[in-house]
């Protein structure tokens, strides 16, 4: 089987940007030719034979100058998105492929979308990772473009579905909602994320002498579904007598440094930007537990299975988190390596976070220990290969 991956971004270092390449190379490994298609602000295209994917440019040029006046600006939306559009079918009309998987292009749900689907009837599988409508509102745009581009997901993308071949979601939650805006038989089934453990070293544990506690949060973008902020407030409640500490890997938000300042937390958190995971390791084997994601809810969603939880997990270190990730629940085993913390906005409880790391320092092994749980539950060869066997399942049929 040929496949063509569609994705919406360039080749920089984040972690879905990751999470895509890995996903191309692992299908090849596995025997199904897939070629990756990003569509990205560049110049010129770009290739990168040795990692099957080719980035070409969307620019947004000759837009008609009636196109920028205020009363216009429905039209300048759609322009832009007839470009973007226009590019995904000429990079499209060069390739033989047998199916489409496209990860789901939130923003971009207009006519040109519904016209583009219909051209390529029964040939796109999407991918899913979060409820589109939700998302959109969390980011809480003011204006006419935000209800209009909302307009179109709520009214238009639905139809356009109509024409996929079929959906995956990252959770069961996302994956039904997806089937049930369609309105009619629509094949689906719910893959949650992989993560390549072996491209991460097990971390080397600290020791931990319940005097000072070192909090790690790493991500890749920022976004209000992290929760950071919950965590922020919870240091400054805290009155007990461990000095925590949190180092933030990556990119947050501005209200972030804002109520750092705020609250004078300054010598409390420290952050690091972007680092290269031998840079990260680093950090890993300084820091006792890690935060994942604490504000899923606000994506209106109580499952999730986050790249963060992943790494921490490969990685071998105990973290806590808000929502209900669909590889651990109900796992005996793993149960004893994270704790989990309301799925609202209220701070962070860290007395009760000291309380767990205190717990689970105690086992010396338990690095390695979640470590072998993703390995055997989480790893990228196994969710591609039931990747593979969907999509084979719907060329077949």
């Amino acid at each position: 089987m040929k496949l063509i991956y569609l994705y919406s971004g360039g080749m920089q270092a984040s972690g879905v940007q990751k999470k895509v390449v890995n996903k191309i190379k692992t299908l090849n490994q596995l025997g199904v030719e897939t070629k990756g298609i990003f569509v990205a602000n560049t110049e010129k295209e770009v290739n990168y034979p040795d990692l099957n994917i080719k980035v070409v440019p969307y620019q947004i040029t000759n837009v008609p100058k009636i196109y920028s006046a205020p009363f216009f600006w429905r039209l300048h939306v759609y322009y832009e998105n007839k470009i973007f559009y226009d590019t995904l079918d000429k990079a499209l009309q060069k390739e033989d492929f047998d199916l489409i998987l496209f990860r789901y292009p939130i923003w971009y749900a207009d006519f040109n979308f519904l016209r583009f689907m219909k051209k390529y009837h029964k040939k796109i599988v999407f991918e899913h990772n979060t409820i589109e409508t939700v998302e959109m509102k969390a980011y809480k745009r003011e204006g006419f473009r935000q209800k209009y581009l909302l307009f179109n997901e709520k009214n238009v993308a639905p139809r356009a579905l109509k024409h996929a071949k079929g959906i995956i979601g990252v959770c069961k939650e996302i994956t039904d909602y997806e089937i049930n805006r369609v309105g009619h038989k629509l094949t689906g089934q719910t893959i949650s994320n992989g993560f390549d453990v072996e491209s991460v070293d097990v971390r080397t544990p600290p020791d931990y002498d319940q005097k000072e506690l070192r909090i790690l949060f790493s991500s890749g973008f920022a976004g209000k579904w992290h929760g950071l902020d919950r965590l922020i407030e919870g240091l400054h409640l805290y009155k007990g007598d461990v000095n925590v500490k949190l180092q933030v890997i990556g990119n947050v938000m501005e209200e972030i440094h804002f109520l750092v300042e705020k609250y004078n937390l300054k010598d409390q958190v420290e952050f690091l930007g972007n680092m290269t995971n031998e840079e990260a390791s680093q950090v890993f084997d300084e820091c006792h537990i890690a935060a994942s994601s604490m504000g899923m809810h606000r994506n209106g969603l109580q499952e999730a299975a986050t790249l963060k939880t992943r790494e921490y997990l490969s990685r071998g270190i105990p973290f806590f988190i808000s929502n209900i990730d669909v590889d651990l629940v109900n796992n005996e085993f793993i149960s004893f390596f994270y704790t989990k913390i309301p799925a609202d906005d209220t701070p962070v409880s860290i007395e009760d976070i000291v309380n767990f790391t205190e717990q689970v320092m105690q086992n010396s092994q338990h690095a390695q220990d979640m470590r072998n749980f993703a390995k055997q539950n989480i790893d990228y060869q196994l969710k591609m290969n039931e990747l593979k066997n969907f999509l084979e399942h719907l060329n077949t049929n």
